[in-house]
């Protein structure tokens, strides 16, 4: 990695506030950088280390404009933060202090443009998040804003933060509302809007899953508004093999076609072990349901690895279906309960 000449931060515009600082026994000279509490300053000038008599306005703590060194590509615009350690700014806010905001690369580049890589100059509005320590506030805030983080807190600011409003919807006009309670009342999560009906959704990433009451160990209630029809998402898989191993996944997954043509097949579950493994939270009385159909020619015949316990007829003949209960009874055991069509 380059190292950063001095200046660190040389003023090429704006109207810096500047205030007086004591250097005590250090010697700065100007475009040094100082962090103070934590906002990063920047001296306009030489100074002495202090001896005596009246202290100089010397230190900026806002509104210039700074030439500094980046340590990557960073566009116009983004947030950048203070790296005291190598002097340079960063879009990486753990560890460092706000700076300010990047408004174009280096010198002679095209408008709109950003440095592109380590050691490129990026020209600097300094800005520092004066409150980011966490200064409370004694009045209501309102933002209005319609981007894609109109709040975004996190480690990283706006990559991959802990929590992100995003208002960057056409035409917004529905919202989350969560309203405090008092002692024993709990916290309550509503949709905001001017409508007289509006959803309220809850989704996970991908094929990940939604979990509710994972760690607490009361009763999940449902209220009593209308309660719609349960439509299950069963996967299909074909076991086209005489005898299969059908994965955690696919067992969990709903529904099992094994369409193998002739002989005496078997299908055995996985452990208890990698079966609760693949399951958030699994505890003891947890269960959900295989469907299992045959529709070979041959009589496939049911069993299961440590820990899943088949309980039932184990036998399936061609042509018949099998509802395959599979109840958590322990640490990493299952029973599995097998009904077999007439």
């Amino acid at each position: 990695m380059a190292t950063a000449a001095r200046p660190y931060a040389g003023k090429v515009g704006g109207n810096p506030i500047v205030v007086p600082f004591n250097a005590g026994a250090t010697v700065y000279k100007a475009g040094d950088v100082v962090v103070v509490g934590n906002c990063p300053f920047v001296f306009s000038q030489d100074l002495p280390a202090f001896t005596g008599g009246t202290v100089q306005d010397s230190v900026s703590v806002m509104d210039g404009i700074y030439t500094c060194m980046a340590d990557g590509a960073i566009s116009p615009g983004n947030d950048v933060w203070w790296d005291a350690t190598n002097k340079k700014v960063t879009l990486t806010a753990a560890g460092n202090k706000h700076f300010g905001k990047c408004v174009a690369g280096p010198a002679g580049g095209l408008e709109g443009v950003g440095p592109a890589a380590d050691g490129d100059t990026a020209y600097v509005l300094h800005c520092p998040a004066l409150i980011a320590s966490g200064t409370n506030l004694s009045t209501a805030q309102i933002i209005t804003d319609t981007s894609a983080a109109s709040l975004a807190v996190g480690a990283n600011g706006n990559t991959n933060p802990g929590f992100v409003v995003d208002d960057s919807t056409g035409s917004a006009v529905t919202g989350l509302k969560i309203k405090a309670g008092a002692t024993g009342t709990g916290v309550a999560l509503s949709t905001i809007s001017s409508a007289t009906n509006d959803p309220l959704k809850i989704d996970a990433k991908g094929t990940g899953t939604i979990v509710i009451g994972g760690v607490s160990t009361g009763q999940i209630s449902i209220g009593r508004g209308v309660l719609a029809g349960v439509i299950e998402s069963l996967t299909k898989t074909v076991i086209s093999a005489q005898s299969g191993t059908p994965s955690a996944a696919v067992t969990i997954g709903g529904y099992i076609n094994h369409v193998s043509a002739t002989g005496a097949g078997t299908l055995t579950f996985v452990s208890g072990t990698t079966l609760s493994a693949a399951i958030v939270g699994v505890a003891v009385g947890d269960s959900f349901t295989l469907n299992y159909a045959n529709t070979g020619n041959q009589t496939v015949t049911l069993t299961g690895a440590t820990g899943t316990t088949i309980i039932g007829t184990a036998a399936v003949p061609t042509g018949k279906n099998a509802t395959i209960n599979f109840v958590n009874t322990g640490t990493n055991t299952w029973d599995v309960l097998c009904s077999v069509s007439a």
